[in-house]
């Protein structure tokens, strides 16, 4: 199988991927490991298709080896090549296995032989028929699929991980709102507990935004709002940073709007989201979008359907603003 990747191309087995931009990692580590695998099926299949086209014939008859010598020996150490043989001999003693380059050796010694006495080794070589060549392919098959499933199987536990987390966040930013709203329903409360839960409820609304559920998040929006407006009264120290997540909850009230068609009030959203803060047009919320890339979109789905009205609005609006204020913010 032939893996090509070229300028956002992903060519395998004749089949021609197009992607837009970077190919995720996930795809590239898929592709990787698939291509190995195939490789290492192809390398099996090629090894026992080569040991049955060269046989080899292996000895089924036991070898003895007589050891004998004309002075006394104190210590005897015999080294055989471990090439699939079993050793019997009553007189050695097993010893580790040695180790030699790449090759190993097995271990016997023995102490103390008298002149003349003769060691009698037998070396059997351990069967090795087809059978054997078949469970071989199988356990490398099976290895090789135990692996990628080590490697893939996070995963998806990760995709499922982040799928039931996307679940439970939002409703977990619902109950946050729901604490702050009792806590302020209770007197007297810090002064600087509206400013805590107007924060809240904006992370809910974007939370709401993410999963498709507009009108919470335009709730939760209209809710940050209030809050940020009675911090920024209740302290006036207060009123620049407010101002700052009032516009980004406009604009992300503008954002839902363009999104279902409403233009009328999207353009009413984003230019007073502008008239705010307008300090604020390339900040990003937390859905990663900027006041200035709602307006953008907004504008040039105006001038497509001749709003000219309704553009020249918006192109005033836009106008009044720092030009390096419509560059989204460095990460």
């Amino acid at each position: 199988m032939r893996v090509n990747v070229t300028n956002g191309t992903v060519c395998a087995s004749g089949l021609d991927l197009r992607v837009a931009g970077p190919i995720p990692i996930e795809v590239m580590r898929l592709l990787a490991f698939i291509a190995l695998f195939i490789a290492v099926v192809i390398a099996v299949v090629i090894m026992q298709q080569g040991q049955r086209r060269i046989p080899v014939q292996q000895a089924t008859d036991t070898t003895q080896l007589d050891l004998a010598f004309s002075a006394p020996v104190g210590q005897l150490n015999l080294l055989i090549a471990d090439t699939g043989v079993v050793v019997e001999n009553d007189r050695l003693h097993r010893r580790r296995p040695f180790r030699s380059g790449t090759r190993i050796y097995l271990h016997r010694e023995a102490y103390q032989l008298e002149p003349g006495e003769v060691i009698d080794v037998r070396m059997t070589p351990i069967p090795r028929g087809d059978g054997s060549r078949r469970t071989s392919m199988a356990a490398t098959l099976a290895l090789a699929a135990v692996c990628m499933w080590f490697i893939f199987a996070p995963l998806g536990s990760g995709r499922e991980r982040r799928e039931r987390e996307e679940e439970e966040l939002p409703s977990t930013a619902s109950e946050r709102e729901a604490v702050y709203e009792s806590m302020l329903g209770k007197e007297p409360h810090h002064s600087n507990l509206e400013w805590f839960a107007g924060y809240a409820s904006k992370v809910a609304a974007e939370f709401h935004k993410r999963g498709g559920r507009d009108e919470s998040a335009l709730e939760s929006y209209g809710r940050a709002i209030t809050y940020f407006e009675g911090a920024a009264e209740a302290n006036p120290n207060a009123r620049e940073g407010a101002d700052i997540h009032i516009a980004l909850a406009l604009a992300g009230r503008a954002r839902i709007a363009y999104e279902g068609g409403d233009d009328e009030a999207a353009l009413e959203q984003i230019v007073e989201a502008f008239e705010r803060a307008p300090g604020a047009a390339g900040t990003k919320d937390g859905l990663g979008l900027t006041p200035a890339s709602t307006a953008q979109m907004l504008l040039a789905r105006l001038e497509r359907g001749e709003r000219v009205d309704l553009a020249e609005k918006l192109r005033t609006s836009l106008g009044k603003l720092d030009p390096e204020l419509l560059v989204p913010e460095e990460e």
